[in-house]
């Protein structure tokens, strides 16, 4: 029997940002209310990837 498995890849290239006085000191995605992405690196696997 062969298992089968899901994967998703979310490739968040172009978030970075620069610290903001305005956020105290934080970058925008710092700053952000991010829970669903936050659920993911929870529970799966994280990692980083180059992208060409």
């Amino acid at each position: 029997m062969t298992l089968s498995r899901k994967l998703l890849y979310v490739v968040v290239d172009g978030m970075a940002d620069r610290p903001l006085d305005e956020l105290g000191g934080l970058t925008p995605l710092e700053y952000a209310d991010t829970p669903s992405m936050d659920r993911l690196a929870k529970l799966g696997l994280t990692g980083l990837m180059y992208t060409v």
